[in-house]
């Protein structure tokens, strides 16, 4: 297609020795993002306005993306979903802004 088909993210712990690296799947995109289209389709307008949706909507895919967003390392935005996945302080309003903002500046 000459597209994109897909984003795979690995990771890996870093032990304090020299050992091989054991690569463990973070997620694939757009297949774990439950998005309803092929993978070609994904990488399109139509494809990154739906995954907006999804995300200003603040449900399970903003968690998985969070999560991922440093790679399994705690941030922010774990703070802005509907159910949170970090504890916060954020009103329902101000969570939804703050996707909004973060959204925006994808």
């Amino acid at each position: 297609t000459g597209r994109p088909m897909g984003i795979h993210v690995y990771f890996s712990d870093m032990a304090e020795t020299i050992q091989e690296l054991e690569w463990q799947k973070a997620y694939s995109f757009p297949e774990d993002y439950n998005l309803d289209m092929n993978a070609t389709e994904i990488m399109t307008n139509t494809g990154m306005k739906q995954l907006q949706a999804n995300l200003l909507a603040g449900f399970d895919t903003w968690n998985m993306y969070s999560q991922w967003y440093k790679t399994n390392y705690s941030n922010d935005l774990q703070e802005y979903g509907v159910d949170p996945e970090k504890e916060t302080t954020l009103t329902e309003e101000q969570r939804a802004h703050a996707r909004l903002m973060y959204v925006c500046a994808t």
